[in-house]
């Protein structure tokens, strides 16, 4: 079994493979989620964590589903 860590936002912890993109933030490329960074790049803050989707941890046997 291989276990594949992706990346998450730095902000809201949202998964990089559930955004369309990962954006530059206060900390570098690629750390924060697509919503978060156009928030940043636009406005100059980060949004609120609790306005982030609420995560649902799944079995990795469903991941396969959601793939396709």
């Amino acid at each position: 079994l291989m276990l594949v860590c992706f990346p998450s936002c730095q902000n809201c912890g949202v998964n990089s493979r559930l955004t369309p993109a990962m954006r530059r933030g206060p900390a570098g490329p690629r750390t924060l989620c697509n919503a978060c960074g156009l928030m940043w790049a636009n406005k100059g803050t980060l949004r609120s964590p609790l306005n982030a989707p609420k995560m649902t941890v799944q079995h990795p046997a469903n991941l396969s589903k959601m793939v396709r």
